[in-house]
């Protein structure tokens, strides 16, 4: 969310759910692993909100903080 006025107030709420196992399939279907398919669905996920962040370091450190938690 993004709120360039200084006269609002907002809110925000999140939620979080499994990934879509229907998106999995489809990836699947294109002979992608599952466990690559589920990197890709997230990836996609965060990709307008890495975009947005303009320090380069700290958009990488966020991706390998992200590659590093597929590698548990």
């Amino acid at each position: 969310m993004e709120i360039e006025n200084n006269d609002v107030r907002a809110t925000h709420s999140a939620s979080a759910s499994p990934i879509d196992e229907e998106q999995i399939y489809y990836l699947r279907t294109r002979g992608i692993r599952e466990e690559e398919a589920r990197k890709l669905i997230v990836y996609g996920f965060l990709q307008p909100a890495l975009e947005k962040i303009t320090d380069n370091e700290i958009k990488n450190r966020i991706m390998r903080e992200i590659d590093r938690k597929w590698n548990l």
